[in-house]
């Protein structure tokens, strides 16, 4: 992942810390980082955009 993959990362899943990466992060670890609570979080942005427009 480059780095503007890990900025995008660092906005939307703020318990993602990119200095604790050991090694270079693969796309399909991605989605291991994801809470529920993240997605829950998502969901509410795009509603709340949704209904602003």
């Amino acid at each position: 992942m480059n780095d503007t993959g890990l900025t995008h990362l660092e906005k939307v899943l703020p318990q993602f810390d990119r200095s604790q990466l050991e090694q270079p992060l693969t796309a399909d670890q991605v989605l291991g980082l994801f809470t529920v609570q993240n997605l829950i979080d998502l969901l509410a942005e795009r509603a709340a955009a949704a209904d602003a427009a």
